[in-house]
């Protein structure tokens, strides 16, 4: 791999990847994703980066890769991002049904996915991209919902092994979009037509950053961050795709639709009972297919805390494009996978001359 930072090393990390990859065949795909809840920063593009630094090796040991990258827009909007405070009334909307705040897209996630990609083309990264919402919506994920909701009791197996509490027996991994009210996160299944039909009722609470028992007393600021279901009652048809797969049974379908054999994510994911390892058994034991390597990273904090758009606490790669090059931020995400760093913006000078 021809990286100039590391060209006294003998093995760099991209490159032991490609090897473990290279084991598993000669064709691969390369998943990455992002939330897009709030400002894509920085933080965001590192698996983005990452992975195509495992893309470069491979391809250039002739290995035919897919290189793909999901906007997470089907989420729930549950934190309001600092500055949009007009958004308030979309808690609990699948983000991708969210207005632009300042009406230059269409809405929320093209406001924010469109900078983030062509941003990241100056970068040299350029992933295909899907948009999870399309997954569903135009039936891409189809087969693999059908066969999720038919296998839900082997699901809610694996589930309840990382689970305090565990999921009643008659769990059923679909969340519906409300068709009264348009939000995803106070739908709750209550059965399934055993064909294309889930029936369901929009009666739950959804605390957007905390749970909180709906009984309690709660102060006016706290009852500002609840979101209430409307109660209406409705059915959801998997076919139209308004809905999603609950998060780790939702990953493990992207594997094995599109095959992947290699995704970079945060250790949070990979920790004790963390989403990657419920999603590796679904993965496996319920559709049936290898689940991918991963590529397991620390996070970034920027001057010393922890990036966040709720609290404007970030740097955006068109920031970054405003006060120095962009291969200097490659070389700074090449480091140590597991090895926790700090943007600290007044040091940048020091780690140009460090890439020099």
């Amino acid at each position: 791999m021809q990286l100039k930072p590391f060209i006294n090393m003998t093995v760099h990390w991209a490159d032991k990847f490609a090897d473990k990859l290279l084991e598993r065949g000669r064709k691969h795909v390369i998943e990455t994703g992002t939330s897009i809840s709030g400002i894509p920063h920085v933080g965001n593009a590192s698996d983005v980066i990452r992975g195509d630094a495992i893309r470069k090796v491979l391809e250039e040991k002739g290995v035919k890769v897919k290189f793909i990258w999901i906007a997470d827009d089907s989420d729930p909007f549950r934190k309001i991002p600092r500055g949009m405070e007009s958004l308030r009334e979309y808690l609990g909307y699948p983000v991708r049904d969210i207005p632009d705040p300042y009406g230059c897209h269409e809405n929320f996630v093209d406001h924010f996915v469109e900078p983030f990609l062509s941003d990241l083309k100056e970068f040299g990264v350029e992933p295909r991209a899907y948009s999870g919402t399309e997954l569903y919506r135009k039936g891409i994920l189809y087969d693999e919902i059908k066969m999720a909701i038919k296998k839900r009791k082997e699901i809610r197996e694996i589930l309840n092994k990382f689970r305090k509490l565990p999921l009643n027996e008659n769990y059923i991994p679909w969340i519906p979009i409300c068709s009264e009210c348009g939000k995803i996160s106070t739908t709750r299944v209550t059965g399934w037509d055993g064909e294309d039909t889930v029936f369901y009722k929009c009666a739950g609470v959804d605390p957007a950053s905390s749970i909180i028992k709906s009984s309690c007393a709660v102060s006016e600021d706290i009852r500002k961050a609840l979101v209430f279901g409307c109660r209406n009652e409705g059915e959801s048809k998997i076919s139209e795709g308004r809905g999603k797969l609950p998060w780790r049974v939702e990953w493990a379908a992207r594997w094995k639709h599109f095959g992947v054999t290699c995704e970079p994510l945060g250790k949070e994911h990979a920790s004790a009972g963390g989403s990657f390892w419920t999603a590796k058994e679904i993965c496996k034991d319920v559709f049936r297919f290898e689940p991918p390597i991963p590529v397991m990273y620390e996070f970034f904090t920027l001057n010393g805390e922890k990036i966040s758009s709720s609290k404007g606490n970030v740097i955006t790669l068109g920031d970054w494009l405003q006060i120095c090059e962009p291969e200097v931020l490659k070389f700074f995400m090449y480091k140590r996978l597991m090895k926790q760093r700090d943007i600290n913006l007044s040091a940048i000078p020091n780690l140009v001359d460090e890439y020099d």
